[in-house]
């Protein structure tokens, strides 16, 4: 499962990336048995085919089985270390 975050995460994008937050309440909701953060803006449910070492990241390669996005919102935007919005 895949979560796109919201504008106003900030602070489960920290958690997710490494700077975790012990007191943050993260919670999960599930779509054809797959787990995704609830509230978040978008939710991709995908079979995965392959995945690849890239850096310090893995890339995933899959099928978009099922999809559900929010009316109102903004994605949250990290670029050269930093919150960013869209303009």
């Amino acid at each position: 499962g895949v979560s796109i975050l919201k504008d106003d995460h900030h602070e489960h994008c920290n958690h997710f990336a490494g700077k975790h937050n012990p007191e943050l309440n993260v919670d999960f909701v599930e779509y054809n048995g797959v787990p995704v953060l609830k509230n978040a803006l978008a939710h991709f449910v995908t079979k995965v085919y392959s995945s690849h070492l890239a850096g310090d990241h893995t890339l995933y390669v899959g099928e978009v089985l099922d999809f559900y996005a929010e009316e109102d919102g903004n994605p949250i935007l990290f670029h050269r270390g930093q919150f960013r919005e869209l303009k």
